[in-house]
């Protein structure tokens, strides 16, 4: 009967104990996943990496960022230079330094899953802003300007402006913006007999890639009057290569909004326009947007701005 006794005894002990140690871990891990939380509301840590610093729209966007974010939270910003594996190292990178969100604005829509899913693994946050990845579902959240209709718009005002023409293009096929900017143009002229497209040329949204293409292709043809161009920064090469060969062109649209441009808008050789992107909105938006989710909180997956025609 007694060693009965001692037998029920020890088993309640062991009981207790499991129970008491149960609870310490239980008590460890709530510690860590809300302390973690809190760390994360606390001290927001994000990793930026643009196309290229080489384009004073992603220079704003990014001093704005900076502007909004709290003195107790880090910003770090890498330049890819247009490398897209290069971005793609970064991304790993940061990932491993511990930033809670990445704001990406991808050299090429197309890739960069491989390292985006290894920064979601760790945690991270993804926002692409001002050009979509090709899978959204990458993204936890996505900030851009609505580019089919920018393109639309540099169109109706360039039918506004000319009663005919012939159209060089200037592109840059690899990011979805650009293609979006260019495809709303087309659509808006294709019923158009008086408008065609004279050529396409890829500059990557570079100024001095477009000088380069722009003034190449005026060394042996003279089909065309007007340009469009994907942003302001390949519009100023072609400009610079126009009226380095005293070329007769009627009209330069293109997107940003960028002081350069508009500093030419009615006083220039050129009659100039551009829809004008605001790169306060997104980079407010995209603040917002990393806060909400390092805080566990829902946003929308999907974010879109419009354009001002200038």
């Amino acid at each position: 009967m007694r060693e009965n006794k001692e037998k029920t005894i020890k088993k309640g002990n062991k009981f207790v104990l499991l129970l008491i140690i149960s609870g310490f871990v239980i008590s460890v891990l709530c510690m860590s996943v809300y302390g973690n939380l809190f760390q994360n509301q606390k001290n927001l840590k994000i990793g930026t990496t643009y196309m290229t610093m080489n384009n004073d729209f992603y220079k704003v966007v990014n001093d704005e960022i900076e502007q909004d974010l709290d003195e107790d939270e880090t910003l770090i910003v890498r330049d890819p230079a247009l490398d897209e594996e290069k971005q793609e190292e970064q991304i790993r990178d940061m990932a491993d330094e511990g930033v809670n969100v990445l704001i990406i604005n991808p050299v090429d829509s197309k890739k960069e899953g491989d390292a985006i899913r290894y920064a979601k693994e760790k945690g991270v946050y993804i926002i692409a802003i001002d050009v979509p990845f090709e899978d959204e579902s990458l993204a936890d959240c996505t900030i851009v300007s609505d580019n089919y209709q920018a393109g639309v718009q540099c169109a109706q005002e360039m039918m506004k402006d000319n009663a005919f023409g012939g159209i060089l293009l200037l592109e840059h096929s690899e990011v979805n913006s650009a293609v979006d900017r260019i495809r709303g143009f087309k659509d808006t002229i294709a019923k158009q007999p008086q408008y065609h497209i004279s050529a396409e040329l890829e500059c990557k949204g570079q100024t001095e890639l477009s000088y380069q293409s722009v003034r190449e292709y005026l060394s042996s043809h003279s089909d065309f009057n007007i340009v469009m161009a994907l942003n302001d920064p390949s519009a100023l090469g072609a400009v610079a290569a126009m009226e380095e060969n005293d070329y007769p062109c009627q009209g330069v649209y293109s997107v940003d909004g960028a002081p350069e441009i508009k500093k030419l808008i009615g006083k220039g050789k050129y009659r100039n326009a551009t829809a004008a992107q605001s790169p306060h909105t997104i980079a407010e938006e995209a603040v917002k947007a990393a806060k909400a989710l390092t805080a566990g909180e829902s946003y929308e997956k999907m974010a879109q701005s419009q354009n001002l025609l200038i």
